[in-house]
């Protein structure tokens, strides 16, 4: 029951912040926005609830499912692109719950197949369209390895996510700097494990994709990576509690607690506040818009 509650609570708090001043932020000079930034408010917290149902299939616990799926509830990528008309939000989706009806039915190979006929499709939707439409051949890879570089490198994970939309809140990496120990810790945890291949090679995929994309660094396919980044995490967090007594853990965790909530408020007030002016500003400047 206290599970439920605070799953309840995660899912609420993920609606809120996705559906607050959804016509207003970010600003765009058009009446009303409702419709078009919608499916992505849906998308956003559907992916919560799955993102819950899919950590507890996979590690099996389900104080680290909850913690995974609050943390992608206040992810400042995920607050993002869950209130803009970008298709990734759809097409991301479309993973998730193919990822969660794989795991689920493993003795139904028919819905296993339609599994991997959904995620063929949310490639296709995104980056397969845009970038079939964009890639000119033959690819530079002089330009293509910094790319590669660039995504795997500490500055964007952590201080500069360039996949911001109109260049707002780039100070905000895919992770807060907080969950950096966590994220350590998580990734010594499941390297030993079978689901650690696999992994590998949908990091690979997603990391060519990414860096072939004429559009770089204005690409979002590592988005498909961020609720399993945050699993490793929460598991992370997990495992630390484990390994330490209580009151010793308590002690640990506050000052990351606290240096986490000044990360989520100072993210928060530059994306209400902050942003929408230098929004309006851009548009200003760049579209003549008065």
């Amino acid at each position: 029951m206290k599970i439920r509650i605070l799953f309840l609570s995660v899912v609420v708090i993920g609606f809120v912040i996705r559906i607050w001043r959804i016509d207003n932020i970010p600003f765009i000079p058009v009446t009303s926005l409702w419709l078009e930034r919608l499916p992505s408010v849906i998308s956003g917290v559907i992916s919560i609830i799955l993102i819950y149902g899919i950590t507890k299939k996979i590690i099996k616990i389900e104080y680290v499912a909850l913690l995974t799926s609050f943390l992608f509830s206040v992810n400042a990528w995920s607050i993002e692109q869950g209130r803009i008309p970008v298709i990734i939000s759809i097409s991301s989706l479309f993973v998730l719950v193919a990822i969660y009806g794989y795991i689920s039915f493993k003795k139904y190979s028919i819905i296993r197949f339609l599994s991997g006929i959904i995620i063929l499709v949310a490639f296709i939707l995104y980056p397969g369209i845009k970038l079939i439409s964009s890639i000119r051949f033959p690819i530079s890879w002089e330009k293509t390895l910094p790319n590669m570089f660039h995504i795997f490198s500490f500055d964007y994970f952590f201080f500069k996510n360039d996949s911001f939309w109109n260049g707002g809140v780039r100070t905000y990496g895919i992770l807060f700097i907080s969950l950096l120990p966590f994220l350590i810790i998580g990734l010594s945890t499941i390297i030993h494990k079978k689901i650690i291949i696999p992994g590998i090679l949908f990091v690979l995929m997603l990391l060519l994709f990414g860096v072939i994309d004429p559009n770089f660094p204005e690409t979002r396919v590592f988005y498909y990576l961020l609720p399993f980044i945050l699993m490793i995490v929460a598991l992370g967090l997990f495992k630390l509690k484990k390994i330490l007594r209580p009151n010793t853990f308590i002690i640990f965790i506050i000052p990351f607690v606290l240096i986490f909530t000044y990360e989520l408020s100072s993210f928060l007030h530059e994306y209400t506040i902050h942003y929408p002016i230098r929004s309006r500003e851009y548009f200003m400047i760049h579209k003549g818009y008065d």
